[in-house]
């Protein structure tokens, strides 16, 4: 929890859960840490690896892997989804998957709600936004050595995002 209360307190807009091992209990306290949209990512053998809402508007997303997987989550009705591994990501370094780079990535997202995932470090994060797209971010924050470490990392994604 100290994690995630650093990073509210330094404005995270949103943070998708992916332990699979918490308690009910533990994610009712995580619904409790005040960040805008909390979701929760489960695998579901017939709709994928989605996110379902814990706290906030009741959007459901979907991970995607390629131009196909964000298709079909789009055609399924999901409101957003993350599409990854678009860098190598650095909360994953054994990670051998081939990696879609920048411009794949934009081909595949186009004028979607598609948020780019892995590698995604302060300069790519602002050479996304500066083309129009949406950016999520994991080892970043999460890799750092310390709560205030991570909130001190966000803030410097924030502070300077167009």
């Amino acid at each position: 929890m100290p994690w995630l209360e650093a990073l509210a307190e330094a404005g995270l807009p949103a943070v998708l859960i992916r332990e699979p091992t918490l308690s009910w209990v533990t994610l009712r306290r995580v619904s409790s840490v005040p960040i805008p949209h909390v979701f929760v990512h489960t695998k579901n053998p017939h709709a994928g690896q989605l996110h379902l809402p814990l706290h906030g508007p009741g959007q459901i997303g979907r991970s995607c892997h390629d131009e196909a997987d964000v298709d079909a989550a789009f055609r399924d009705g999901a409101h957003y989804a993350l599409l990854s591994p678009v860098w190598r990501p650095t909360s994953k370094p054994a990670d051998v998957r081939p990696t879609l780079g920048l411009t794949r990535f934009l081909d595949c997202a186009g004028d979607r709600p598609v948020f780019a995932l892995g590698g995604v470090d302060t300069a790519r994060y602002h050479t996304l936004r500066a083309r129009g797209a949406r950016a999520a971010v994991s080892g970043a924050l999460f890799g750092t050595a310390s709560p205030q470490h991570a909130a001190d990392v966000l803030k410097g994604f924030l502070q300077t995002a167009p």
